[in-house]
């Protein structure tokens, strides 16, 4: 398996139980300097999105992602997922799904 698969195989590992992994795993999924953005905000460097994910994380009943087959090239690559997650604001019943690409 190429460098790029286990870095993707890691990442897609990660998301799709997220609500039961560590934000200090992020580290080697993401550069130090690495920018997140998705609709909720933007977050600059490894200690700002630790920061987001234990709050997302601390917030939220379940969250997790469905991810589609990646897309490669030489040295990159791309996913669309769905998101599925529920807040404690909600009731019980309610989840929500969001669609998104990396």
């Amino acid at each position: 398996m190429s460098t790029l698969h286990t870095v993707v195989s890691r990442f897609v590992n990660y998301y799709t139980a997220l609500d039961s992994q560590p934000p200090s795993a992020l580290a080697e999924l993401y550069h130090s300097n690495a920018t997140l953005i998705d609709p909720f905000g933007e977050h600059q460097g490894i200690f700002a999105l630790q920061r987001y994910f234990t709050h997302l994380l601390g917030n939220v009943e379940d969250c997790r992602f469905t991810i589609d087959p990646p897309l490669y090239s030489e040295s990159r690559f791309a996913v669309t997922w769905v998101m599925h997650w529920s807040h404690r604001a909600l009731r019980v019943e309610s989840r929500s799904n969001c669609r998104g690409v990396r």
